[in-house]
């Protein structure tokens, strides 16, 4: 990233209004001219927006470029570039500037109103023009573990309009981030959660930020059992909160996989049931038998279901399923 974006930006600075789409670099050590360069673009930049007065954040951003940390250099890239529209990258090692950055653009979004008097427009506060995200982790057992601390803030991008994440990790403290913020306050429309390990009340906070969401995917991640997560029927209770925009959801719950539910006592977990016939304007629906019924698709069974209460499931959920169908019919 340093050489050649320090060569372009250093020659042409007018270049970086041009960037629309950014995918994270690797990291690459800077030369003392580029460093230069990049400190007197981060001190512009913050100056402008009435931030970092001591200076003290700009001096740790600029060791850490020299260091060639590629979370340095993505977050250089973000606040010079205002037109970014796409944003592309993994969980860095060593998340520090990237982080902070979010912290800021959350703070200057969130005082809107108080902006016009310190003379800072709205397309002056960096990932004002981003409308899609690609966010991803590469440890299939760790997961995305900054979660909490990046997903709130991305998600309250001003036009932020598609958000994808992938080997993400939304536990108990994710939940308790995305419930700070006011309902229908995140832009979003369409949300892919992909080989991810969510908890329930997560999944209710992020969907509860949106205003009006029209497209939903969820894949499970059965690399990552860390605790009792998500349930079909968590995932529908969640998704009515949009009942009259959503048009298409996809769920994988990967049902051959034991996921340490507690359904023992609590047989309804299993299957969303027939208040999915409550999602009004859905024209797609693709998910696996045990998520519509309760009933695995093949010969596969739960190793700790009894007979008993095998058998009494079924005869439960097979009432369920003829009364779901005639509800969906109608």
């Amino acid at each position: 990233m340093c050489s050649s974006y320090g060569t372009l930006f250093s020659s042409k600075p007018d270049a970086a209004t041009h960037i629309k789409d950014i995918a994270q670099p690797q990291d690459i050590k800077c030369t003392k001219e580029e460093l230069s360069v990049y400190q007197h673009a981060i001190e512009d930049v913050l100056d402008r927006l009435n931030y970092d007065r001591d200076r003290k954040w700009s001096a740790e951003w600029v060791e850490d470029l020299s260091k060639g940390c590629s979370d340095a250099q993505v977050a250089l890239i973000m606040l010079v570039c205002p037109n970014i529209q796409t944003l592309m990258f993994e969980q860095a090692t060593k998340p520090r500037q990237f982080i902070r950055l979010l912290q800021m653009v959350g703070s200057l979004n969130s005082l809107k109103p108080l902006l016009g008097k310190l003379n800072i427009g709205q397309l002056s506060i960096p990932l004002s023009k981003v409308e899609d995200v690609f966010h991803e982790a590469t440890e299939f057992e760790e997961g995305y573990q900054m979660f909490h601390e990046q997903g709130p803030v991305i998600f309250h991008l001003p036009r932020l309009r598609f958000y994808e994440g992938n080997l993400l990790y939304g536990d108990m403290l994710a939940a308790e981030k995305f419930h700070h913020w006011q309902p229908g306050s995140s832009p979003v429309e369409e949300i892919a959660l992909r080989v991810s390990t969510i908890a329930g009340p997560t999944l209710e906070g992020i969907l509860k930020a949106c205003r009006a969401l029209k497209k939903f995917e969820y894949t499970h991640n059965s690399f990552l059992n860390q605790y009792n997560e998500l349930t079909p029927r968590e995932i529908l209770e969640a998704l009515l909160i949009h009942s009259e925009t959503l048009e298409d959801v996809r769920v994988n719950m990967h049902e051959e996989v034991d996921k340490r539910w507690e359904w023992q006592d609590h047989l309804e977990c299993l299957y969303m049931g027939i208040r999915l016939s409550l999602l009004r304007s859905l024209k797609t629906l693709t998910v696996s038998c045990q998520c519509l019924t309760g009933i695995l698709a093949g010969p596969q069974r739960i190793t700790a279901l009894m007979d008993a209460r095998c058998h009494f499931r079924l005869r439960k959920l097979r009432a369920l399923s003829n009364a779901f169908l005639k509800a969906w019919n109608h």
